[in-house]
């Protein structure tokens, strides 16, 4: 199992990949949307520094830091669901 460092250098890795990639890819938070092509036009998440997601998740991310709600664990963002 994956500790929290080892799913957020992975998550970082990604990020790098699709940044020089053709700019297909899906929300590693949600996998429900894709990431817009141009990476600069993507929002970074709160709660991983350097790591791009969605608009949705973006909002998500806001309402739960404005309501002091609890993060999302790492473990079930979609681009760990797979592992």
């Amino acid at each position: 199992m994956l500790t929290n460092s080892e799913m957020e250098r992975l998550l970082l890795q990604e990020t790098e990949a699709f940044i020089h990639s053709d700019g297909f890819a899906f929300c590693p938070r949600c996998g429900n949307h894709r990431l817009k092509p141009v990476a600069t036009d993507n929002p970074y998440s709160r709660q991983v520094a350097g790591v791009l997601i969605c608009e949705a998740c973006r909002k998500d991310e806001d309402h739960r830091l404005r309501t002091a709600s609890k993060n999302i664990s790492l473990k079930k963002w979609f681009f760990f669901a797979a592992l």
